[in-house]
C-alpha cells in the first residue's frame, strides 16, 4: 500500500516511541503502519509523554518535532472544556 493511502490514525505513546527509536524491536512494523496513514494525529498529552520517554533519545525527538512542524503529523491539542462539560453535566442532552 503506498504511503498516505490508509485511513487516518491517532498515534499513541508506545507506537510513536517504537516508530521513532530505531533500536526498538518493532521499529520497522510501526514505521510501515504509521507511514501508510493518510493523516497521523498526535494528541497533545501523547506529545508530552513521548518527550518524557525520549529524554535519553533527544535526536529522535528532534527529528519528530521537525516532522510535526513540517506537517507530517497533525497536532491535536487537548480540549479540556468539552471533557469538563461531559463530567459536570453528563445527562444534559446539549453536551451528549
Amino acid at each position: 500500500m503506498p504511503a498516505g493511502s490508509a485511513a487516518a490514525l491517532i498515534c499513541d505513546t508506545g507506537a510513536l516511541i517504537d516508530y521513532l527509536v530505531e533500536s526498538a524491536p518493532d521499529h520497522g512494523r510501526f514505521r510501515d503502519a504509521i507511514d501508510q496513514a493518510r493523516t497521523r494525529y498526535v494528541p497533545g498529552l501523547v506529545l508530552a509523554e513521548v518527550d518524557y520517554f525520549l529524554r535519553d533519545e533527544r535526536d529522535a525527538m528532534q527529528v519528530f518535532m521537525q516532522d510535526l512542524a513540517r506537517g507530517a503529523f497533525t497536532y491535536a491539542p487537548p480540549t479540556v472544556g468539552r471533557s469538563f462539560e461531559l463530567v459536570v453535566h453528563p445527562t444534559n442532552p446539549d453536551t451528549a
